[in-house]
């Protein structure tokens, strides 16, 4: 129970001296067994992800604009399936295709160390749109390494 014969995980990333940046993700998980009997069973399913990015610095900041497609080939998944779920309520619904534009500016200070902003984040979820003022690191909504 709980536990995929099969999984994988690649991430491809294509970094040019001009300062674009092409990332490609794709996760494979085999079939899972949702209960103790092994009568019930979560599909396999496959997720293609992408970004492309254009990164600037100078001596006092770093300019990042991107663009992301997530689960590309929109398939249905469930992302932490509860095992052994009363009812047979075993499915956490994942987002389908969705995208995301965003600018972050990253300020450098003496030491080196930076600050992040994410000046501005667009994404398009569900059909449903959204506009997003976000100050501060957010990683939640970034892709990691995509």
């Amino acid at each position: 129970t709980g536990t995929s014969p099969f999984q994988n995980s690649v991430l491809a990333i294509f970094n040019h001296p001009s300062g674009f940046s092409w990332n490609q993700q794709y996760i494979f998980s085999d079939y899972l067994f949702l209960n103790d009997a092994n009568t019930d069973k979560m599909p396999a399913y496959r997720i293609w992800n992408s970004k492309i990015s254009y990164q600037k610095s100078n001596r006092k900041f770093s300019w990042e604009l991107w663009f992301a497609m997530e689960n590309i080939l929109n398939e249905t998944y469930s992302l932490g399936p509860d095992l052994n779920a009363a009812a047979g309520r075993y499915y956490n619904a994942a987002p389908g295709r969705n995208f995301s534009v965003g600018l972050k500016k990253t300020r450098i200070n003496r030491l080196g160390l930076s600050l992040k902003l994410n000046v501005f984040k667009y994404a398009k979820l569900f059909g449903a749109v959204n506009y997003r003022f976000v100050a501060g690191k957010n990683s939640t909504e970034d892709m990691n390494g995509v």
